[in-house]
């Protein structure tokens, strides 16, 4: 995989539920999640899973796995596919859905994925309208070869 570059678009849009522990789905099929956090989390392994070509989160995970948990073991798939994390850029919708700091974020994010600070980005949107019980993050990723 030395010197192939892949693309990768994730994307993920869930429900606010402060009680749930681990991702489970309403009757629509759609994800609730505990906080900020985990929506992200779901958002970035997408990513990552479609740009290695290793499928989705819902074909590599069962439906109550801690989001987490499913972006550690996403990273380590694609460690050991042989790609490396180039870039991450995403974009979130409300940033109040957030238990922690932008700041503790990233740096949990940079310990979990082995990425410098000048690897990922992440832009705030406002959300529209007054649906604050949903979250949608889109996250890009570039997966360089090793």
């Amino acid at each position: 995989m030395q010197g192939t570059n892949r693309i990768g678009i994730g994307y993920f849009r869930c429900r606010l539920n402060p009680k749930k522990e681990h991702v489970s789905f309403t009757k629509e099929g759609e994800p609730e999640v505990e906080c900020g956090e985990d929506c992200l989390a779901l958002a970035i392994a997408d990513a990552l899973l479609g740009a290695a070509a290793l499928g989705s989160v819902g074909s590599n995970f069962s439906k109550n796995n801690d989001p987490m948990s499913i972006l550690n073991q996403t990273e380590k798939k694609i460690y050991f596919a042989k790609y490396k994390i180039v870039n991450l850029d995403i974009i979130f919708s409300p940033v109040s859905a957030f238990k922690k700091s932008v700041q503790q974020i990233l740096s949990d994010l940079q310990r979990l994925l082995f990425i410098e600070t000048e690897q990922i980005n992440i832009k705030w949107s406002h959300s529209r309208g007054k649906d604050v019980d949903w979250m949608e993050c889109h996250v890009v990723c570039l997966l360089g070869g090793r």
